[in-house]
């Protein structure tokens, strides 16, 4: 058994440091400026992300230049959410701390998924400043002590068991991507192209408008706030709580065809919930700030698609009001106005994309087990208390 060598992140990074601390002018394009809010599941969000200038860019990489195999940890605001680098692409930081590791004492995968753990994490929570911006400042974060294996072979075989999990939830990940981009395009060939009849989202015959509250229950249910949920994913896993202890905000109960948005602008966030998934919908609560549709299972993939569409999201944004939360009310969602086809089409349409989505939502729940195992493991593994070194492990699946 390999022995546990105590340590801190200064001894074993041949850097520490953090990204601008400037604001730099936002573009539309230019080079990604990427913050704690767009690191997401262990990926760096680029799809959502700002831009800058190519001279801002060239003076934040004087401070912190990212590369390939470095570590991205975000240390002010949405404080604990990490990403592993896996692009050669150029970027720049804020608000995101940087740990370039020595190859020489520990492997890059392996110092990640330490900076991953839940004991790692608790450590540094416990340490964290700022009441209205939570911060943990590089003294802290460079100075923060913790155990790690010696031997690079036996570092190696950690980060291997770990990241098989990651490549098929990637993997999983990348074809749930293929099913709703296929869903969606037939929706825009069929629907948004053609010069239908639009009628108000709540008129729809097709789709009932879900207003009333949960009611009380015996028991625990999960509740998922909006952060819990980006894209079309739950991204963490929610509170698990009774009744009597839920968030004031827990008030919805997805039932079995239900879609749900966030009604906060600029947020694209949808849950779905159908047969595939009718465990998670009977035991779940979430946030007020999702409103919701349901339909009958015949006309599901259609209240799907219209709701999880770029032109229903831009109506969304286009609607909400607000003065300290923009966000969509009952009342705005009233002007959004959707194409409204005859049964017969919608039918058709449900008949080809019903099976998409249920594969679609099929998939998540493997990647939810998936990453309920992996996380399940990684205490276990990091400490030791899961011995790997006699298992005949293919390292070199760390070195795509």
């Amino acid at each position: 058994m390999n022995n546990l060598v105590k340590t801190d992140l200064s001894k074993i990074c041949s850097k520490v440091t953090d990204g601008t601390h400037d604001s730099p002018k936002i573009l539309k394009k230019g080079v990604p400026f990427i913050k704690g809010k767009h690191l997401i599941s262990g990926q760096i969000d680029f799809d959502n992300c700002d831009y800058i200038s190519l001279d801002d860019h060239e003076k934040v990489i004087q401070r912190s230049k990212v590369e390939k195999g470095d570590i991205l940890f975000s240390n002010i605001g949405s404080v604990g959410a990490s990403a592993y680098v896996k692009t050669e692409k150029e970027f720049s930081i804020k608000n995101v701390a940087l740990f370039k590791p020595n190859k020489e004492l520990i492997d890059n995968r392996y110092l990640y998924y330490i900076i991953t753990s839940p004991m790692f994490i608790k450590g540094l929570l416990n340490k964290k400043q700022g009441v209205a911006q939570p911060f943990l400042s590089l003294k802290l974060l460079r100075n923060h002590e913790f155990y790690y294996f010696e031997k690079i072979k036996y570092q190696k075989k950690i980060a291997s068991v770990l990241l098989a999990y990651d490549k098929l939830i990637e993997n999983n990940t990348r074809r749930i991507e293929v099913l709703e981009e296929m869903a969606q395009r037939i929706y825009k060939e069929w629907f948004i192209n053609q010069e239908l009849e639009e009628r108000g989202i709540l008129e729809i015959p097709y789709f009932t408008f879900l207003k009333q509250n949960i009611k009380k229950f015996d028991g625990f249910k999960r509740y998922y706030a909006t952060a819990d949920v980006e894209g079309t994913n739950f991204v963490k896993e929610g509170v698990y709580c009774d009744y009597k202890n839920k968030p004031s905000r827990a008030q919805k109960k997805p039932i079995i065809n239900s879609v749900w948005f966030a009604r906060m602008k600029d947020s694209y966030k949808i849950a779905a919930f159908t047969k595939a998934n009718a465990f998670q919908a009977e035991n779940s609560m979430l946030s007020s700030g999702f409103a919701g549709f349901s339909s009958k299972d015949i006309h599901f993939g259609f209240l799907y698609s219209t709701i999880s569409s770029k032109v229903f999201d831009n109506l969304k944004n286009l609607y909400a009001t607000g003065a300290t939360q923009i966000s969509l009310n009952n009342d705005g969602l009233s002007k959004i106005y959707v194409p409204y086809p005859n049964e017969e089409k919608v039918l058709e349409f449900c008949n080809i994309v019903n099976p998409i989505i249920d594969k679609s939502i099929l998939l998540k729940n493997i990647n939810k087990i998936l990453i309920e195992t992996r996380d399940y493991l990684l205490p276990k593994i990091i400490s030791g208390k899961v011995d790997v070194s006699d298992l005949d492990i293919d390292t070199s699946i760390l070195d795509d």
